[in-house]
């Protein structure tokens, strides 16, 4: 169903008629019963299951990341998912796996030195800790290079998904 706000969830909907002494139906209850928190935890369970069957077949882990990030921009769209490792001295990170990151945000991001004010991925791995940033536009840990292209690359995503 779609609600108010234009978002779409999962419903279950029940219906069941209600009759006179005859059998005849004379009017319809149902229950409208909200599920998609389920069908979410259902989906990522899928992706968790078929990540674990990738790993047991030998797949690359690029794949599996790449597997993972797909499964997580459903469920945060419109944000996109990336994976970044870190080299061997703990000084950089590198773009690894993410489907969705368009390649002008990998050249700019990769490789991402470890520092505060580094951008979201540096920062949070120099704290060794979640960092989260609400606006890109903003937020002033967002070196300039970062934020023009953030913001540019939001604004097409945004556009496309309008069409």
């Amino acid at each position: 169903m779609r609600r108010g706000s234009g978002e779409y969830r999962w419903f279950l909907i029940q219906v069941e008629p209600a009759r006179n002494d005859l059998g005849e139906i004379v009017k319809w209850y149902a229950t409208n019963t909200d599920i998609e928190d389920l069908k979410r935890a259902e989906s990522l369970h899928a992706a968790e299951k078929r990540a674990v069957e990738m790993i047991a077949d030998g797949a690359g882990m690029t794949d599996v990341l790449n597997h993972l990030c797909a499964n997580i921009d459903i469920h945060v769209s419109p944000s996109v998912t990336t994976v970044l490792l870190m080299d061997p001295y703990g000084k950089r990170l590198w773009q690894t796996a993410g489907p969705q990151v368009p390649r002008e945000w990998i050249s700019v991001i990769s490789p991402v030195p470890v520092a505060m004010e580094a951008g979201l991925c540096g920062t949070a791995a120099f704290l060794k800790e979640r960092v989260i940033v609400a606006d890109v536009a903003t937020d002033p840990n967002w070196p300039d290079e970062y934020r023009d292209l953030a913001s540019e690359m939001e604004y097409e995503r945004r556009g496309r998904s309008r069409s």
